[in-house]
Parts: structure tokens; C-alpha cells; sequence
């Protein structure tokens, strides 16, 4: 583990402050009831920011509408804080300054993973980096989840590894994630996706570069590269389901940013809205 004191990536001293206190502003429950659907994928989508030129978000999500896919929430939420408050924000309406989760169980209990528990949903979550990371090993099944996947529990064949933060490429663990949402009758399932972390290694990008200048971008910059990894999620989503409609009929699937993305340059920050992410719910029929 390690600091990088950069412009727009200092840790803050207040970011070591545990105390949680209700979440005010919406989620991505607040727009699809989860528990209402009997399948769910809550995919919280890493650094996935609300870009000023709107021709980057619409060249994201055309790849799910290209297969028909009909978008019924596209809307932006409030954010705060580091990945964590939002995995907060999402899982249990709550909110915290720190970048270590405290477990409260009094609270906990009132998470989302832990209602679908009571409710006779499966509850699974996933994430291709360590477990030791944030401490989500110790925290996640107190807030519900039954089954958790990380770096080193995830089966390898066939699945990459990539860099931009240690772990498994998440283009190629599709196949894995929707079968086991296939297996199950009803199921909450939670993803938070890895390979858009900052720095943007362009190691882990396998699209043409030639996309940025479809979005004003200039090809191997930071911006460009970041826009990659984004882009490249959406279109293996959309590939995914596309050869697997049938089979997914049903399922309610939520794309969430968790914070503005970071960026060396001043420039690159100020391209995005601040403290504002994407949120994007549809139902594969």
C-alpha cells in the first residue's frame, strides 16, 4: 500500500474519521427498487465521473443501446468522498469520511445485502483486487454479503491480469459474474469494477486508441486513456448480453459512478462535474 501525493490525491485528515451518519441524497435504489426485481446487478463502476462533454457518457452507454438495450434511469447523483463512501452510499445509505470502514452492526443490519438476505435473496459480491484492501474481507459479510470474490478466490483461467491497480481484468470475468447470476432464482448481486483506478494504465486497455479523437481526445494522454477503459467496459457489457439475452431475461442491472475520477492535470479534473457521477439502470428483456 502506498500514498501518492499528487495534486487531486492527497488524503485528507479527515479521511481517517469513522464515524458513519445517514446518507441524504439518492442512490441507485432510489431510482430501480431492488428488491422488487428477482434478479439484480448493482455494478459500482471505478472512477466513473460525469464528463462535462457529454459525447463521452453517450459513446458509453450507445454501446448498450446499440443491442437494444432501452435505458430507463440515466440521471446523475450526488457523490462524496473515496471509493468506500461510496460502496457505503450504495450498499447502506450511509456516509463516512474514512477510508476504513468501522463495523456497526446496530447499523449494518439495515444495508441493502442484509434486507435481501431477509427477503430469500442470494447475495454475492466481487471485486478482481485484494480483499485485504479497505478491509473489505472483515466488512462485507457484516453488511449481508454471503458469498464475496476477490484476488486470490477468483477463479484465473482465462481472465488477464491487469495494472492500473493489482488485480484481474474486468472485460474478462463477464462469463464468470453472469453465470452465477444465471444460477440463481433471486439474487443481489454487487460488482465494483477495478481497472479504471487512476493512473489509467494503457497496459490494460485492448480497444483502438483511435476512439479518443471520436471525443475530442488526444490519443495516449491521461484523458484519452482513462476514456478507454470506461469505453472498453461498457462495449464487453454489452457484448456479454447481447450473446446471452435469453438467458438474462429479467435480470435489473445498475451502473453507478463512485467519484470523479482523478487526473495529474488541473485541466483533466475540471473536464468533469464536481462531486456528480453517471447512474444508469435498465432491464434486460
Amino acid at each position: 500500500y502506498w500514498m501518492v501525493d499528487e495534486p487531486g490525491m492527497q488524503i485528507k485528515t479527515d479521511e481517517f474519521d469513522d464515524v458513519l451518519t445517514p446518507w441524504r441524497g439518492k442512490n441507485g435504489e432510489s431510482y430501480k427498487p431492488i428488491l422488487m426485481a428477482e434478479k439484480t446487478l448493482l455494478i459500482l463502476a471505478e472512477s466513473w465521473g460525469e464528463p462535462k462533454n457529454s459525447y463521452e457518457k453517450n459513446m458509453q452507454i450507445s454501446s448498450l443501446q446499440a443491442i437494444g438495450i432501452n435505458i430507463d434511469v440515466n440521471t446523475t447523483i450526488s457523490t462524496s468522498g473515496s471509493t468506500v463512501s461510496a460502496e457505503m452510499r450504495e450498499l447502506c445509505r450511509l456516509n463516512n469520511k474514512s477510508v476504513v470502514i468501522e463495523s456497526n452492526l446496530a447499523i449494518f443490519k439495515d444495508c441493502l445485502p442484509n434486507r435481501a438476505k431477509k427477503l430469500g435473496y442470494k447475495t454475492y459480491s466481487i471485486h478482481a483486487a485484494s480483499g485485504g484492501m479497505y478491509d473489505r474481507l472483515n466488512w462485507y459479510p457484516k453488511i449481508g454479503f454471503e458469498h464475496s470474490e476477490f484476488y486470490g478466490t477468483l477463479p484465473q483461467e482465462g481472465i488477464r491480469k491487469c495494472k492500473s491497480m493489482p488485480g484481474l481484468c474486468d472485460v474478462d470475468m463477464m462469463e464468470h459474474v453472469f453465470g452465477q447470476i444465471k444460477e440463481e432464482k433471486k439474487v443481489f448481486y454487487y460488482w465494483l469494477t477495478l481497472n479504471s483506478h487512476f493512473p489509467y494504465d494503457e497496459r490494460d486497455i485492448f480497444i483502438s486508441n483511435s476512439l479518443c479523437s471520436r471525443v475530442n481526445l488526444s490519443e495516449g494522454s491521461q484523458r484519452c486513456r482513462y476514456f478507454l477503459l470506461q469505453q472498453q467496459f461498457f462495449e464487453s457489457l454489452a457484448n456479454y448480453i447481447k450473446n446471452h439475452k435469453s438467458e438474462l431475461a429479467g435480470v435489473q442491472v445498475i451502473v453507478v459512478g463512485d467519484h470523479n475520477p482523478p487526473f495529474f492535470k488541473e485541466e483533466d479534473r475540471d473536464a468533469f462535474t464536481d462531486n456528480k457521477v453517471p447512474l444508469i439502470a435498465f432491464t434486460i428483456k
